[in-house]
């Protein structure tokens, strides 16, 4: 596995460092380049270059780092059925199932970080990590399937109880090492211990369920099922929770007064279902209703134990409680078929860690029960069997649309004020807001308009020598100074008929501002026109939420041959671009993007749409260009070609001969290519939880990838 975050250490590497050592001729070594670390150098400036300094090799880790994991797993499995009653479908049938199975899990992670990486201090090179993790569940089902036989065959039921006990355990551990000898990755092998862990866990379970089905003349449909669940994750007040739901379906189709669009038509299918329910689901960890205890704190020099927090005895489960409409619609056959659902899911009792009173003694729970959520969405499908065949030739594919909207109803104040964070006056900081009856995802920034043309200095000047009036007239020409401006485009003058110049918060406490900006400075709009850039000019950027998701894909088949393709996509949704933010900064040593090469240089660069500002260093000056802005927010809208293959099915004529049933030849390949107009490695961001979607130049996950396979069935 990747060790460091290679893509984003890569893009903000110096472009001028060699990743391998030079000798005094200038011929390239074998050996990797480390920079000199700050505590070789006896001056003070040294940290000007720390941001370079924690930014390892990523040619050297890549081919020197290790990330190994391993995960060995083992599932027997005895299954037991036996016909209690009947033995066709002309008798009353009860069916007993009996299943246990076993799941023994393993997982080793080692980690090794040589010298050659270490970038930050000498003494704490060559570091080292040993994780282990094992797994140990029995579970044991047993199942009574009973369908019983009606002389009018027009109706059909069958009924299904079941039971289920899971009992497992885990135990780990864990260790890490360093300043280790060249060559030994074993963190306990000839170095220091810096740290050490280990845990055990059990869990056991228990569920009851019981699920019905009747239907008459395959026209009409009704399904419903009741189910318990005990677990050890809730106390024994609230240990049970209730699930259970009914649905049912109605094929039109089948109805005498259809017979004209069966016959008209050739329609094959049309029929419409629903269904209610409730689910209730449990948090994901055990025993939390009792005391636990973890080592860590120190007292007198003696590792000492301390509660690891508080038990939570009243913690209840979080109730989903959901309905769904559906229609089919089929021609030809079922040749093409078309389906769209309609859903709606209400959770309660949403469990969250949240917030607690410092008095207390703790600052969190592990869970608890903070709100309800809601959840909106369609989903749309058209599916194709043969829809084109002649001769040799066919044709399938399917289409899917889906869109989805996630609400917060109501939530706990602490636990809601934990979720959104304050302007932080800072670069490069998004603004977090979940709020109540709002969608989730939602971007909020500044406005950023362009770059300042003209120093604060030329404005006065104008205005003194020339008059405000030949000011505002360079201003209402497309002009940008950064001047203080009203509602209407006009300039705001002192007492003495001078420009103000624009700032950026004010301080409350000082009445002075952080800054003040200049010419080349991004120009943000000041929605209040107070002359300063603040909290108050934020402003709704956009969302992180797809209006359209889904995908498609075709089957083509020709004799033996076959071509397969799966797509993917997602429409309108917005992507905050922290990884360009970072190469377009010009105020550390980051690499930077080529953009930055039409940066503002002289008065009279830049101006509206124009939005790569000055270069300046943050060690020498503050700035706040690149404050979060719908100048990093871009339109993450992509297709993808994630899968395609092509694949030669032999005559099974032709095998025969082998002794063979099947012999493929197959070729595929994985994300071939991605149409966007997104600016950054890759669009598809992950979305959907409280924060927006961010690309911070993570390794991409979509690889791509070749294989070529040989089935052969025997």
């Amino acid at each position: 596995l990747n060790y460091d975050g290679l893509w984003g250490i890569a893009m903000v590497k110096m472009p001028n460092l060699s990743p391998y050592y030079e000798y005094e001729n200038g011929v390239q070594s074998d050996d990797y380049y480390y920079m000199l670390q700050r505590e070789a150098f006896s001056t003070t400036n040294n940290k000007k270059l720390d941001d370079q300094r924690a930014l390892a090799n990523p040619l050297a880790s890549a081919n020197l780092a290790k990330y190994n994991q391993r995960r060995y797993e083992l599932a027997p499995k005895l299954e037991l059925e036996y016909k209690l009653l009947g033995l066709d479908d002309q008798h009353h049938q009860l069916k007993y199932n009996g299943v246990v199975f076993v799941n023994v899990s393993n997982e080793y992670d080692d980690k090794d970080y040589p010298r050659e990486l270490s970038t930050v201090n000498y003494l704490d090179t060559h570091s080292s990590y040993s994780y282990s993790t094992k797994s140990l569940s029995f579970t044991t089902r047993h199942s009574l399937n009973y369908i019983p036989h009606f002389q009018n065959e027009d109706n059909y039921m069958t009924m299904l109880a079941r039971f289920e006990l899971t009992s497992g355990s885990n135990s780990n551990q864990s260790t890490w090492g360093y300043r280790l000898p060249s060559g030994v990755t074993n963190p306990s092998a000839g170095g220091l211990i810096s740290s050490m862990s280990s845990g055990y866990g059990q869990w056991k379970s228990l569920m009851y369920m019981y699920t019905g089905h009747y239907s008459y003349k395959s026209k009409y449909a009704l399904d419903g099922t009741l189910r318990m669940d005990g677990t050890t994750r809730f106390g024994p007040s609230k240990r049970w929770l209730a699930s259970y739901s009914v649905s049912g379906r109605w094929n039109i189709i089948d109805e005498n007064f259809m017979s004209w669009a069966r016959e008209k038509v050739q329609m094959s299918m049309l029929s419409v279902s629903a269904g209610w329910g409730r689910v209730g689901n449990a948090p994901g960890q055990d025993y939390l209703y009792m005391n636990k205890y973890v080592t860590g704190a120190s007292y007198l020099g003696t590792i000492a134990m301390n509660p690891s927090g508080l038990k939570l005895n009243n913690l209840g489960p979080e109730h989903v409680t959901s309905w769904d409409v559906g229609f089919n619609l089929g021609f030809f056959d079922d040749r093409i078929k078309f389906r769209l659902d309609l859903y709606s899911r209400l959770t309660t009792n949403m469990m969250l860690s949240g917030g607690i009173p410092n008095s207390t003694g703790y600052g969190s729970l592990a869970y608890k029960n903070v709100g309800d959520m809601k959840n909106n969405g369609w989903e749309f499908n058209i599916d194709g069997n043969r829809l084109l065949k002649k001769g040799k030739f066919s044709l399938d594919f399917y289409v899917n649309f889906a869109n989805n909207r996630n609400v917060i109803t109501k939530m706990d104040p602490i636990t809601l004020e934990g979720l959104n964070t304050d302007f932080k006056k800072e670069n490069a900081t998004t603004l977090q807001r979940v709020q109540i009856d709002n969608p989730f995802g939602a971007i909020y920034g500044f406005r950023c308009l362009g770059t300042y043309q003209y120093n604060f200095t030329t404005a006065q000047r104008i205005a003194k020598y020339q008059g405000a009036d030949a000011l505002q007239a360079s201003i209402d020409a497309g002009h940008t100074y950064p001047v203080a401006l009203n509602a209407d485009g006009k300039l705001v003058l002192n007492e003495k008929g001078e420009p103000l110049q624009m700032m950026f918060c004010y301080d409350g406490n000082t009445g002075k501002p952080l800054g003040k900006f200049n010419g080349g400075d991004a120009m943000y709009e000041d929605i209040n026109h107070d002359g300063q850039i603040n909290e108050l000019d934020i402003v709704y950027l956009g969302n992180s939420l797809p209006k359209l998701t889904g995908g498609f894909g075709f089957t083509l088949n020709y004799g033996h041959w076959r071509l397969s393709t799966q797509f993917n996509y997602r429409v309108d949704y917005d992507v905050y671009n922290l990884a360009r933010l970072n190469v377009e900064s010009m105020n550390s040593n980051y690499n930077q993007s080529q953009a930055v090469n039409y940066r503002w240089r002289k008065e009279g660069d830049g101006g509206y749409g124009q939005y790569i500002p000055r270069a300046l260093s943050g060690f020498y000056m503050a700035n706040y260009n690149t404050l979060v802005s719908d100048r990093f927010i871009e339109d993450g809208s992509f297709l993808r070609l994630n899968y395609l293959q092509l694949s030669y099915t032999f005559d099974s004529k032709l095998i025969k001969k082998w002794h063979l049933n099947q012999l493929k030849l197959y070729a595929s390949a994985r994300n071939l290519f991605c149409l966007t107009k997104y600016s950054g490695v890759d669009p598809e961001v992950s979305y959907g939880g409280y924060s927006i979607s961010t690309d911070n130049a993570s390794t991409p996950a979509h690889a791509r990838a070749y294989t070529f396979g040989l089935n052969i069935e025997f």
